[in-house]
């Protein structure tokens, strides 16, 4: 199956990880070009044990890649995770702006708009 993941912190960069190892294809996609770069390079963008190891493994397999694009991210693949953070407010909200912005590039994606 082909995947994309949006976000590429802990959740995401370990989801990237296991699910090329378990023989996906996967898209990693990222605001942030040098997280970008850095899977791109086969390199964790955490600390986690063992992860920069399959990270590296799965990139040298050509099984994982990322991208700031998230919209070709979605259009050339089957199903899209959202692994963004949410982070809390100071009156203990979550602020799910990222979540929101996601979704909106998701749904351009399906709609194939460019």
């Amino acid at each position: 199956m082909k995947i994309s993941i949006f976000g590429l912190g802990y959740v995401g960069c370990v989801s990237l990880g296991c699910l090329a190892k378990n023989g996906h294809n996967v898209i990693g996609v990222d605001i942030n070009e040098t997280k970008v770069d850095f899977i791109n390079k086969g390199k964790s963008t955490i600390v986690e044990k063992d992860i920069d190891t399959i990270i590296s493994e799965q990139h040298k397999l050509e099984k994982i890649s990322a991208t700031t694009n998230g919209i070709q991210a979605v259009i050339n693949t089957d199903i899209s995770f959202i692994c963004v953070g949410t982070p809390s407010s100071q009156n203990g909200h979550l602020n799910l702006n990222a979540i929101f912005k996601v979704a909106e590039e998701i749904g351009k994606g399906i709609l194939g708009q460019v």
